[in-house]
């Protein structure tokens, strides 16, 4: 057996050799390539899932957010409403007690002295009628000095009807009236020609 009989099949060998590792390489290449390629396509799946998924979660968040603003805007409104008119409401009922207590003292019988003194005097009185008209004039002047009182609680009766209603203004006017009435009561008093029915003289 001489050399050239070896070479032959040892050259056959090494190319079969070589195609193999081409061949493996080749593949081997392709294989990876399409690893890569199905990695690179499952990473932006999941890429774009995640963008998907964090888009949605904010649009959420978002409507979560605006909602709870909302009801705690509204919760403020109301709170802020219902502080109003509790506080409204705790004044004007002051007021009425205020108010029940002057026409109290008003109508209280006695003088403290000094009373009747804006009274305008008819030429036919006796002291004793003088006494006796200055009595029933307490009433209307201690009312009288209570004016601007009376005048700005009514006043308030507007802001209360624009809180609780319209029908939340009638006992301002209840009250009004019934002022009205004691002075009106309060102020008759007996005339020149009728003072005898008065006093009791012909």
């Amino acid at each position: 057996m001489d050399a050239t009989s070896l070479i032959g099949p040892a050259v056959v060998a090494a190319v079969i050799s070589g195609l193999v590792s081409g061949i493996g390489i080749l593949l081997s290449t392709r294989t990876a390539r399409a690893i890569h390629t199905e990695k690179l396509a499952f990473d932006r799946e999941q890429a774009e899932r995640k963008m998907t998924a964090d888009i949605e979660l904010g649009e959420r968040k978002l409507t979560a957010d605006i909602a709870l603003a909302a009801r705690k805007f509204e919760y403020d409104r109301d709170l802020d409403a219902w502080k109003r008119r509790t506080s409204l409401a705790e004044e004007v009922l002051a007021g009425f007690y205020q108010a029940k207590d002057i026409i109290d003292a008003a109508r209280s019988p006695g003088s403290l002295g000094g009373e009747s003194d804006t009274r305008q005097k008819e030429s036919w009185e006796t002291e004793a009628d003088s006494r006796l008209l200055d009595s029933y004039y307490w009433p209307i002047e201690r009312l009288r000095n209570k004016d601007e009182f009376f005048a700005q609680f009514l006043a308030r009766r507007y802001g209360f009807i624009a809180l609780f209603g319209s029908d939340a203004g009638q006992p301002f006017l209840d009250l009004w009236r019934i002022r009205g009435e004691i002075c009106t009561h309060a102020d008759r008093h007996p005339s020149k020609s009728t003072h005898g029915l008065f006093t009791g003289r012909p």
